[in-house]
């Protein structure tokens, strides 16, 4: 059977979103997390969208008559920076959730690899002069992949939309005509980074109908580095290691997902090695 009725989310791509991830080895104090804010309204106006992000902080003490009166306060934990949607019920187009435990950079109107990584990296510039000496623990990339079938469900054929044999998926979904989920992880060896450290990869494919009862295929894949001895100190130094570590994780997810779909998807999407 054709597969006309399945429907990439970005018409020649499928990439729903992309989340870029640092994450700090020692939190950030609530002054470098204020240092952040300025950097991002002086260098990234296009980010017009502040939200704070509190905790409330209980402290509890015993008191005369058995009463435990609350004494409360509140944290600064992070600011997440929107370039809002083209329209209020759209998500933003881009966002930056600066945090005390990282920071997250998640574009939802992915275009091209070369020019969202451009992007993500003039971001870089900006924010990373504002944490210090702070010492990069993880460095993580995520995409977020969805297909919709426009037809009876029943008419879907999983064979035509991935690859049999391959090791990323559970065979089993072959024979299946109903809901499924398989999630697939592993370390591996990262040969194109310096010192060659070990990552973790993750495949995360679920089959269900989203809200109009149309079926939905979601490809969640994310990449990740953990650093035994965290380093990087200098900002400008740490842009320069990061950004090879991205356009491997990049490199890796396109091999992937061009050993999970089948070669007809790869089309639709342009999908190359």
């Amino acid at each position: 059977m054709s597969l006309d009725a399945l429907f990439p989310f970005g018409g020649d791509h499928a990439i729903q979103n992309a989340t870029f991830i640092l994450e700090w080895k020692e939190p950030l104090d609530e002054h470098r997390i204020k240092d952040i804010k300025t950097r991002v309204q002086q260098r990234l106006q296009a980010f017009t969208g502040i939200k704070p992000l509190q905790n409330l902080v209980l402290n509890f003490a015993p008191a005369v008559g058995g009463n435990v009166p609350a004494a409360q306060s509140m944290t600064q934990t992070g600011f997440v920076f929107e370039i809002p949607g083209a329209s209020p019920t759209l998500p933003p187009r881009r966002l930056i959730a600066a945090l005390k435990e990282s920071l997250q950079v998640t574009v939802n109107d992915y275009g091209r690899w070369n020019n969202v990584h451009s992007d993500v990296e003039g971001y870089l510039k900006a924010i990373l002069p504002a944490i210090g000496s702070q010492r990069v623990a993880s460095v993580g990339l995520q995409y977020t992949d969805v297909f919709t079938w426009r037809a009876d469900p029943q008419t879907l054929n999983f064979r035509e939309v991935f690859r049999e044999g391959c090791p990323y998926i559970a065979s089993n979904i072959f024979e299946l005509h109903s809901f499924w989920h398989s999630h697939h992880g592993f370390f591996r060896q990262i040969d194109d980074i310096e010192g060659r450290p070990s990552g973790l990869d993750n495949v995360n494919v679920n089959c269900a109908n989203n809200a109009t009862d149309t079926l939905t295929l979601t490809i969640t894949t994310s990449h990740k580095i953990n650093f035994a001895s965290p380093e990087w100190q200098d900002s400008e130094k740490m842009i320069s290691k990061v950004e090879p570590i991205f356009e491997s994780f990049h490199k890796t997810n396109k091999k992937i997902l061009h050993s999970l779909l089948s070669d007809e998807v790869c089309r639709k999407i342009k999908l190359s090695t």
